[in-house]
């Protein structure tokens, strides 16, 4: 009787550090997938970068940027964010379809924006035109009410800067993935010239 008590209490043990471990350690599983996405994102569009002679991906009216890397993403759940609730895997959506942007993410557009020490500039039209890649945000986890394609102004508006723990992943232009927490973001990340 006694051994069934103890094996009893052990088991009460288990269980509270279960329910105290689960709902974080399921929250890192959904910011691992996220980060995963972002990378496929970036490698995609670093291929249509090489296919097309370092032009990058011209802003469509239409269809916007998953339309023109869709042929390198060979699964197109990267679209899709789990934190995401508008997400097209739950609207059951085409996030290839229409105007609006049915992804979980949104796309720098390369526009100076918020520059303001410095006159603004013409998006590049190549790659190479890019400067310090690895400090311009290239794709972003988007606001769940924002349907645009890409980051233009108000960046903070269309971003979800506390998707995770806090912060949110973000792909940069050398297609680096990193997390930075909601006081780390600052809208400079999206500029060509942050002056």
């Amino acid at each position: 009787m006694i051994e069934i008590l103890v094996v009893f209490g052990i088991l009460a043990v288990l269980v509270t550090l279960v329910i105290r471990i689960a709902p974080a350690a399921f929250e890192r599983a959904r910011e691992t997938a996220s980060m995963n996405n972002l990378r496929q994102i970036g490698a995609g569009y670093l291929l249509y970068v090489t296919d097309h002679e370092g032009d990058l991906p011209q802003r469509a009216t239409t269809n916007g940027w998953p339309s023109l890397l869709n042929e390198y993403l060979k699964n197109p759940k990267v679209f899709a964010d789990s934190s995401d609730l508008t997400n097209y895997l739950r609207t059951q959506a085409d996030p290839l379809d229409d105007g609006a942007n049915r992804t979980s993410y949104i796309l720098n557009s390369f526009n100076q924006f918020a520059s303001t020490n410095s006159p603004p500039l013409l998006p590049p039209n190549k790659f190479n035109g890019i400067p310090q890649k690895s400090q311009i945000a290239l794709a972003a986890l988007r606001q769940g009410t924002t349907t645009n394609f890409y980051v233009e102004e108000n960046p903070a508006d269309r971003i979800n800067r506390k998707a995770y723990r806090g912060g949110s992943n973000y792909l940069f232009t050398d297609g680096a993935v990193k997390y930075l927490s909601a006081t780390d973001y600052r809208d400079g990340l999206w500029l060509l010239n942050s002056d």
